[in-house]
């Protein structure tokens, strides 16, 4: 509850300040985690997955994983993914470009694409580094 009361006290004072500067000051709330998206992919169960099955201290992927992010390899497939939810996609996509290299290490030109799309979608779109660095993906 007490966050709940600090967060409205920040619109306010967001709006407040806003105001008094002339500006017209918009906020807009996101589901950045995906968890209320009814789409052509369950983000919620993905994620479960994607938990379960990655290890960061060796850096290997399960199968499970690897099939699923070899899809974003197809670049209409990973726009469909990218409206439905971003960072499930640049999670995604950062897989499939994991697997990707470590399977073409000899000839990366085949990652390009992906690689292209993961660099655009982290840093030159607008979603804040904040939401990337505290994601649960």
């Amino acid at each position: 509850l007490q966050g709940l009361l600090c967060f409205l006290a920040s619109l306010a004072t967001l709006r407040c300040c806003g105001a008094q500067l002339g500006k017209e000051v918009s906020l807009e709330l996101k589901d950045w985690e995906c968890r209320h998206v009814n789409g052509i992919i369950d983000w919620n169960g993905l994620r479960e997955i994607a938990v379960e099955n990655v290890d960061f201290e060796s850096v290997t992927v399960m199968s499970e994983m690897s099939h699923i992010s070899v899809g974003m390899r197809m670049p209409d497939l990973r726009a469909l993914a990218f409206q439905e939810c971003p960072l499930g996609t640049i999670f995604l996509s950062s897989l499939s470009l994991g697997v990707c290299l470590f399977k073409n290490a000899h000839d990366i030109t085949e990652c390009t694409d992906v690689a292209e799309f993961v660099m655009e979608s982290m840093f030159m779109l607008d979603i804040p580094l904040a939401v990337l660095l505290t994601s649960a993906w």
